[in-house]
């Protein structure tokens, strides 16, 4: 005898057990996750950068003086060879005390891991100065520079 029973309907969509992600919830996963990455690397990000532009003030406020120490020896400002300069005079070789560190070699490095740049004329009132490229290490663009007569 056949044993005849009655048909199942199908088991509606939203019934069934479900195995995995549909792509909407994916992507919308993914969107809340970028966003987090993105409020957390903005508030991590300014507080570095606000430490890193404190480095360099201090870094240029030290190299600074001793320029001034050297001027104040020597009635002349040091030219191109900063350093070299610098460190031939007792007076501003005294003033850099801890700065040779920071200073890799020949180049002198801002808060940034970037090296400096020093112009021995064209600041204010036509005194040298040092300028760190900031935050993004490009000179050319002036919005993020720190210039030691600027601060």
């Amino acid at each position: 005898m056949n044993d005849i029973r009655p048909r199942q309907a199908a088991t509606p969509p939203h019934r069934r057990g479900r195995g995995a992600f549909t792509l909407v919830e994916m992507l919308a996963v993914i969107l809340v996750i970028g966003i987090i990455v993105a409020v957390v690397v903005d508030v991590v990000g300014t507080p570095i950068a606000t430490r890193c532009g404190g480095e360099t003030r201090q870094t240029m406020t030290a190299v600074m003086g001793a320029v001034q120490a050297y001027y104040d020896a020597k009635r002349v400002y040091p030219g191109a060879d900063l350093f070299g300069d610098l460190r031939a005079c007792p007076q501003s070789r005294a003033r850099l005390g801890d700065l040779e560190e920071v200073m890799k070699g020949r180049a002198l490095l801002d808060g940034f891991e970037q090296p400096m740049r020093y112009y021995s004329s064209g600041g204010a009132g036509g005194a040298p100065y040092l300028e760190s490229a900031g935050r993004d290490g490009d000179f050319a663009s002036k919005d993020d520079n720190i210039r030691s007569d600027n601060m």
